[in-house]
Formats: C-alpha cells, sequence, structure tokens
C-alpha cells in the first residue's frame, strides 16, 4: 500500500520539484533503513539518507554523487544523482542530509542464472577494470582528499581485537567464538612484518564496495547500472580488485574460491587495467590481513540482540578467510600468471 511521506522529507523534495504533486513513499530498498524507494508523478526515484558524524557531511555526499555522476556517465551506465533547482548533490535538514537518485529495475542474480553464463566472472572482471580507468580519470581531473570509508589497522592491528576478546569474555560469550577471535588476531601479528609493504603499496580511488550487489543488470546479464558509492575514496586499488572477486563469490553463495572463475575474473579485468609487480605479489595477502581486523559482524551487541544473520555471516567470513589462507600459494600463482 502507498504512504506519504513525513514532513522532513517532504521539504527534502521540495528542493528538487517545487511544484510535486502526489508525492509518495512505496517501501525500503534491500531492506534497509535510509534507502527508500518513492514515487513522484508516476515515476519512481531512490531518496538515501545519511545521518553526519565523523566521516559525513555535505561535501563528502556530494562528492559521493559527483563520483558517481562522472563514473556512471563515463561508462554508459545509471543511475545519476539528481541535482537540486540550485545545481546542489545534496540536501541538509537537520541533522540528516538527503540524496535522491534515479530508479532503475535491475535483474536479481543468482547461482542457477550465473551456471548458465559462462562468461560472467569475465564480464564482472572487465567492468571493475572499466569501473576503475573512470575513477583514475576522475582524480585525474579533481583534487580528491577523500580517504575511502573501508578500515585499515596500520598501528597495533590487533589491538581492537584483543579489546573485544576481553568484552567477550566478561560477557561469557562461548568458547567458539572466542577461538575465533584468537585465530584471527594470529593470523593479524603474523602479517605485521608485511606493514611497510602494505603501506607502499599505490593509493588510488576506489568505489569502495564493488561487487555483483552494487551492479545492477538487465534480463541478458548486461551491466546496466553501478550503485552505492557511500564508501568512495582514496584507498588501495589492489585490495579492491580481490575484494570485487571474494564478495561476488560470497554473493552467490559460494563459501571456496573456484580457481577457473578467478582466473576469468582477472583476465576481464587485465584487458583494459594493469597493477603493478609490488600489488600482483602483495594484494592477496593485503585481503587477508584486512579481512583478519575485520569485526563488524561479531559485536557483542549482536550477541545481546540475538542478531543470528550478523553472526551467521561473521562465520561465513571466518570461514572464507582460513579457505584463502589454506590455498593462498596456489591463489597467488593464479593471481601472477594471469598478468
Amino acid at each position: 500500500m502507498k504512504k506519504s511521506l513525513g514532513n522532513k522529507s517532504l521539504r527534502v523534495l521540495l528542493n528538487y520539484f517545487p511544484n510535486k504533486k502526489d508525492c509518495v513513499f512505496l517501501s525500503k530498498l534491500q531492506n534497509r533503513d535510509n534507502v527508500f524507494l518513492i514515487e513522484l508523478n508516476s515515476k519512481k526515484y531512490v531518496l538515501k539518507k545519511y545521518k553526519t558524524g565523523k566521516n559525513i557531511d555535505t561535501r563528502r555526499v556530494t562528492f559521493f554523487g559527483d563520483l558517481q555522476n562522472f563514473t556512471n556517465n563515463k561508462l554508459g551506465l545509471l543511475p545519476q544523482v539528481i541535482k537540486t533547482t540550485k545545481q546542489k548533490l545534496c540536501v541538509k535538514q537537520d541533522k540528516e542530509i538527503f540524496q535522491i537518485t534515479e530508479y532503475l529495475d535491475n535483474k536479481d542474480v543468482n547461482k542457477r542464472d550465473i551456471s548458465k553464463h559462462d562468461g560472467f566472472f569475465y564480464d564482472i572482471g572487465v567492468m571493475v577494470s572499466k569501473i576503475h580507468n573512470a575513477l583514475t580519470e576522475y582524480e585525474r581531473n579533481n583534487k580528491v582528499h577523500y580517504r575511502a570509508l573501508l578500515k585499515f589497522y596500520p598501528n597495533d592491528p590487533s589491538k581492537h581485537l584483543l579489546k573485544l576478546l576481553s568484552q567477550y569474555k566478561k560477557q561469557n560469550i562461548g568458547d567458539k567464538y572466542q577461538k575465533i577471535l584468537k585465530a584471527k588476531i594470529k593470523i593479524v601479528d603474523g602479517y605485521n612484518v608485511n606493514q611497510d609493504t602494505f603501506q607502499k603499496l599505490p593509493i588510488k580511488i576506489v568505489h569502495g564496495d564493488l561487487h555483483v550487489y552494487n551492479l545492477l543488470f538487465d534480463k541478458k546479464f548486461n551491466i546496466i547500472g553501478l550503485v552505492d558509492y557511500t564508501k568512495a575514496g582514496l584507498f588501495f586499488r589492489c585490495y579492491e580488485v580481490i575484494r570485487a572477486f571474494v564478495q561476488t563469490n560470497k554473493y552467490l553463495g559460494n563459501l571456496l574460491v573456484n580457481p577457473l572463475d578467478l582466473k576469468k575474473y582477472l583476465k576481464g579485468y587485465c584487458r583494459f587495467s594493469q597493477l603493478n609487480q609490488d600489488e600482483v605479489s602483495t594484494m592477496l595477502d593485503l585481503y587477508i590481513f584486512i579481512q583478519a581486523t575485520d569485526s563488524s559482524f561479531l559485536k557483542v551487541k549482536d550477541f545481546k540482540n540475538d542478531n543470528k544473520s550478523s553472526l551467521e555471516y561473521g562465520l561465513y567470513r571466518f570461514k572464507s578467510l582460513k579457505h584463502l589462507i589454506k590455498n593462498r600459494e596456489s591463489l597467488i600463482k593464479i593471481i601472477h600468471e594471469s598478468q
């Protein structure tokens, strides 16, 4: 059932559509509390809401919008971020920032469909490569000062994990999860000797959350859109190359990495882009290190709130991490051979 929008959202819309009529709220998108599908005069839009904070202000949200419009326009993709009547890319109301984009119908991608599409991972690699080229061009033409909203711990990287482990013990959180944290701490400490190598890797602009979930497809699996630039900024480009593959693999429900899929993906990526030798040699270790430091889905509050989906995903990610470590040498060989 269609619902009317709240007064704050209506005030925001006046900045875009001063003669608005019959604007209604249709639904939340992706089951998220800050992304909404709305309809205005029989046309659909996506309304996204950000809470202002340490890393989010109007300048940063404007950067997201400008980057999305440049990159998508360069690649012939949708959607575009809509500008206000004053040519702004976002609107601030109280302590919240709003942004509106075009709405684009999208075909959901599932494992059954992919099994019928032999070139899927190759196509993803090609698109990631093209996106990176467009981001590089944007960076050449604009001064980018924002770090990507991706966590990297160059100093004392296991400190927050040790603190979390202490909280686990105080809250009597089971041995199963304590063992996971201890294993992650061991992995992180083992990679500490690589810190200097990691920090010498090239820093370039990245999308920040590049994988199938943020790519939009038509019925023939052609990529027609790219969304969610909200983590974009400067980071290790080679990390995003590996992350985009692993996240796509996870999205399709695969715990293990199929070497053939990785080869196809990297072959696609290398069609338009190349990584330097240090990136090629280090990218998988960098990914393992960053993932080992991550505790996003194993917070104490997840146990208190019985957030089973988050905890299950945390376990899934840990199992995937163990698989990457176990097969590290063979995967690094594939990465080298692809260049």
